[in-house]
């Protein structure tokens, strides 16, 4: 990816709402863009896939910067709340999300350890957004057994289960165990039966853990 572009989507952030519509209005949408829409939506859905693509690798950066969970959960808030406000003056997002609000947490992060004090955020988010938030770090220790518990498994198991969940391009929709058995040159039925096998390890392992 260009880094001149990744630089200067986030020095547009920066900007005055007025002039976003202005800088913004000749550039080209990213397909991650859609996210930016979901926003100014509050489509709840897309808010979420958000946090579950972008949370995990943000959290171990502010982490290696000194951070905690909680740290992230704030400096995630405010980076959403900044991208909103300017998403509401016109911005576009012409590079991919990921990458974007890597560098704006980044930035909030080091200069909330510059201040020395704790962010107070100057702006509101929707229910919709809240209770995205809420329900994503209420599922952050779930997701965390479920990780352990999957690395528990041989590595046939996590082969099989991660293309039973694995969405197939051409039909859009998860692979279906017939499909899984011709890859893994098996019998669909011993995919349906290996299937619920492991979803039952799986269930029982993270009961253990906890």
């Amino acid at each position: 990816m260009d880094k001149g572009i990744l630089k200067e989507e986030v020095q547009v952030l920066s900007q005055k709402p007025s002039e976003i519509k202005t800088i913004c209005s000749d550039k080209k949408k990213h397909s991650d863009h859609r996210y930016i829409d979901a926003l100014l939506e509050n489509n709840s859905i897309l808010i979420e896939e958000i946090y579950l693509n972008n949370a995990y690798s943000i959290t171990c950066m502010i982490k290696k910067l000194g951070g905690t969970q909680e740290d992230t959960r704030d400096v995630f808030q405010e980076a959403l709340i900044k991208l909103l406000k300017q998403a509401r003056a016109g911005f576009i997002l012409s590079c991919p999300l990921n990458a974007f609000l890597k560098i704006v947490c980044r930035n909030i992060w080091l200069n909330k350890k510059r201040k020395e004090k704790r962010i107070h955020y100057s702006g509101k988010l929707s229910d919709n957004i809240k209770n995205a938030i809420n329900d994503f770090w209420e599922r952050e220790e779930q997701r965390e057994q479920y990780e352990k518990a999957f690395y528990m498994l041989t590595k046939k198991e996590q082969e099989l289960w991660n293309l039973c969940w694995t969405i197939n391009p051409q039909t859009g929709k998860f692979n279906t165990n017939t499909e899984v058995a011709h890859v893994l040159h098996l019998s669909p039925n011993y995919v349906t039966k290996k299937k619920c096998e492991i979803r039952k390890t799986l269930q029982q392992t993270i009961k253990n853990l906890r």
